[in-house]
């Protein structure tokens, strides 16, 4: 029986060694456990935080593009306004261009109206030159009638006459 109760008692021991090397297993097994799961707690806080970050950025970007838009939506109302203002004025420079060309017409009408005017003026010029060379002529006939005897005899006749009341 001795020779049993050793064989038990080394086959508890022998047991209770592995009972031991399993316990030494487990808490090793424990222990990173503990450093695994501490790990991965700090690997998904870290993941949170990138989320919050790419979240946060990505709002950031969310409302610069807003921005952007409102801008281009601003800088498009100002290009219809430059492009209506572009017609109204393109309208204006034909209107003017029209206007131009009639009022060029016009002066051409005038410098040719100018010119007809010059000859005209010439001509009565000329025609005065005449008429001045003319009375002149007139003139030294008139003298020369008022210096001759005839003449003479009938103012005296007419001062005469008017004296006596002869006139009728």
């Amino acid at each position: 029986m001795n020779n049993e109760l050793d064989v038990k008692s080394s086959h508890i021991s022998s047991l209770w060694k592995i009972i031991e090397a399993r316990d030494c297993s487990v808490a090793v097994s424990r222990e990173r456990f503990s450093i695994l799961n501490y790990e991965y707690q700090r690997l998904l806080r870290q993941q949170e935080q990138f989320r919050q970050q790419e979240q946060e950025q990505a709002q950031h970007q969310q409302k610069k593009l807003q921005s952007l838009e409102e801008l281009l939506q601003q800088q498009q109302v100002q290009l219809q306004d430059i492009h209506l203002d572009l017609e109204q004025i393109q309208s204006y420079a034909k209107t003017l261009e029209v206007q131009a060309l009639q009022l060029r017409s016009q002066a051409e009408q005038q410098q040719s109206r100018i010119e007809q005017l010059k000859g005209d003026k010439k001509r009565l010029g000329d025609r005065l030159q005449k008429a001045k060379l003319k009375i002149s002529n007139l003139q030294q006939q008139v003298e020369a009638m008022q210096s001759s005897k005839f003449w003479k005899l009938r103012t005296a006749w007419v001062s005469l006459k008017n004296r006596l009341r002869l006139n009728s």
